[in-house]
């Protein structure tokens, strides 16, 4: 089933989040059977990003080139559904649309100060990569970007990076369900985690919410960081921060707080998420 999503207030003024929390409690566990396995994606040595059609963002006075997506000519049959709807799950996950959470998580970067300075950062969900693009210009060692969709990763992600990347940056790709991701990354090998997780609007379906936890917990330092921005409301899909909060909880893991409300048009916010105490 594809759908757009509701980004418009409702009509209502005012948001009852206890029966949002009450009618999503059960976290279904979405079935992995038909995902997209992960796979590592390599650059395209003979593409030339300097005859692509680009734009630029402006994050804080930091100008990124970018690939435009309305230009890019996917004939991937899972991306057609793109003119007629935001995502399908399972086949084509809005990877080809910048979104605004992803900008608001590269503007907090930038604003808040936050360190990258010589550490292994990942972005999952990435699409054009506007947060993983920042902790690259941050100074950040090794950058790696994950999108459901090889090809987003192979017509907007690689592209966007070739076009603002630093010399000093290592960069990975790769594709598919989050289920298989850790396996693909080999994270077994501990130094091979990483110090930061970026990922922007990933919580908007409740059923995903069990493996993108359980990839948050083999991908991730022991001290590391994971900074999550989402809508806190997702509606007529079900997901949202006061659901992805109360999934926490209940798993008992990790910890989180708000560490910025934005309340212009459907209210968003930024999480940052730790492990708990051992």
């Amino acid at each position: 089933m594809s759908f757009k999503f509701n980004f418009s207030n409702p009509s209502d003024d005012t948001i009852d989040e206890t029966a949002h929390l009450d009618n999503s409690a059960s976290f279904v566990t979405q079935d992995d059977s038909k995902a997209l396995p992960s796979q590592e994606i390599s650059r395209n040595t003979t593409q030339n990003v300097g005859d692509l059609s680009t734009t630029e963002h402006n994050i804080c006075g930091v100008v990124f080139r970018v690939i435009r997506q309305q230009d890019v000519n996917v004939s991937s049959s899972a991306l057609q559904v793109t003119t007629d709807s935001d995502l399908v799950p399972g086949v084509y996950e809005g990877g080809l649309k910048i979104w605004e959470c992803g900008v608001d998580l590269a503007e907090y970067l930038i604003n808040h100060n936050i360190d990258c300075k010589g550490l292994h950062v990942l972005e999952l969900g990435c699409g054009a990569g506007l947060p993983g693009l920042t902790a690259m210009h941050k100074g950040a060692a090794v950058v790696d970007f994950q999108d459901y969709n090889p090809e987003v990763v192979e017509n907007i992600t690689i592209p966007n990076v070739e076009l603002n990347q630093c010399s000093s940056c290592k960069c990975r790709f790769f594709s598919g369900d989050w289920s298989s991701l850790p396996s693909t990354i080999c994270t077994d090998d501990k130094e091979m985690r990483y110090d930061i997780i970026l990922t922007a609007e990933t919580i908007y379906n409740t059923r995903s919410y069990s493996k993108l936890h359980q990839a948050f917990q083999k991908l991730l330092k022991q001290n590391g960081t994971i900074y999550l921005a989402a809508k806190s409301t997702y509606f007529g899909v079900g997901g949202g921060t006061r659901l992805f909060e109360a999934f926490l909880i209940k798993e008992n893991v990790f910890t989180s707080q708000v560490c910025l409300e934005i309340k212009a048009g459907v209210p968003r916010e930024i999480l940052q998420v730790t492990r708990k105490a051992s």
